[in-house]
Parts: C-alpha cells; sequence; structure tokens
C-alpha cells in the first residue's frame, strides 16, 4: 500500500510503481534493477502524471488521455501538450 509518490496531491500507488518497475525489468532482461533505473521509472511516472495534470488544463480529449499504457505513450502524451500550449 501507500505512495510511491505525491504529484499535485496525486498519489503515485506503490503498486503502479512497483509493476511499472517489473515491467521494466522483464523488458531490461534483468533480474534486478540497480538504484538509478528504480529512480529513473519514478522520474517517469511523475512527468507522467504532470503531463496528464497539464493535458487535462488545456482540455485536451479525457478518453485519448485516459486510454493511454503506463509509459509506452509518454512521447504521445507530451507532444499533445506541446501542440496544444
Amino acid at each position: 500500500g501507500g505512495a510511491a509518490a505525491v504529484v499535485n496531491g496525486v498519489p503515485i500507488s506503490s503498486q503502479r510503481y512497483l509493476s511499472a518497475l517489473a515491467s521494466l525489468a522483464v523488458e531490461e532482461r534483468a533480474p534486478r534493477l540497480d538504484a538509478e533505473q528504480r529512480r529513473r521509472m519514478l522520474d517517469e511516472l511523475i512527468a507522467e502524471e504532470l503531463l496528464l495534470a497539464r493535458a487535462l488544463e488545456l482540455d485536451l480529449p479525457r478518453a485519448d488521455l485516459l486510454s493511454r499504457k503506463p509509459l509506452h505513450n509518454l512521447a504521445i502524451l507530451a507532444w499533445h501538450v506541446l501542440v496544444n500550449e
């Protein structure tokens, strides 16, 4: 339980963080992730939350934003925010 981080009052659950780490471990074919990899993953989850919050402020279509797969479409989300600034 608990939160791995809180971004603008929105918690990033420990479960979400651990799931993202597990996916990264599979992608990297690494049985163990080092501290730098774990920190980078948390940074990516935080960036994703910040981008999502900004996208919602810009009134981008909610369905497009909420249907994203975590981390895999971070660049697409960033592009939507930048284009609509």
